[in-house]
C-alpha cells in the first residue's frame, strides 16, 4: 500500500479516492493474469500436456549394491547424478518389494 501512495504523490494524485482506485485497478490486474494463467494450465492438462518438472529414473539395484558396498547416500547421488531424496526414495521403493513378488519387466525402475 506504501508503494502505490508513493506511487500517487509523485503523479500528483495524493488523495484517499485515488489511492483506493489505483490500488483497485492494480489488484483488478492481478486477477486478471491469475485467471489467464489458470485458465491455460487448464487448457494445457486437457490437451494431455504434462506439466511439472520431467521425472527421473533410477535403477533401484544400482542404489542397493552402491549401499551394500558401503557407500553413503551423497555418495550414491553424486554417482547417479541424482537428489538425495530420489536415491533414498529408490531405496524404500525397493525395501517394499516382497520377496518371491513379481512386478513383470522394468521394476526395478523407479519413476519419481
Amino acid at each position: 500500500m506504501r508503494l502505490i501512495a508513493t506511487a500517487s504523490c509523485l503523479l500528483g494524485l495524493h488523495s484517499p479516492v485515488s489511492d483506493a482506485s489505483f490500488f483497485f485497478a492494480f489488484s483488478q490486474r492481478a486477477t486478471l493474469i491469475q485467471e489467464r494463467v489458470k485458465a491455460g494450465l487448464r487448457n494445457a492438462r486437457a490437451k494431455g500436456k504434462r506439466l511439472g518438472r520431467p521425472r527421473v529414473f533410477v535403477s533401484d539395484s544400482k542404489v542397493e549394491a552402491l549401499r551394500a558396498l558401503g557407500a553413503s547416500w551423497r555418495t550414491i547421488a553424486k554417482e547417479l547424478s541424482v537428489g538425495i531424496g530420489t536415491v533414498r526414495r529408490a531405496a524404500k521403493s525397493r525395501a517394499k518389494i516382497v520377496c518371491g513378488e513379481s512386478f513383470g519387466a522394468g521394476s526395478e525402475v523407479l519413476h519419481v
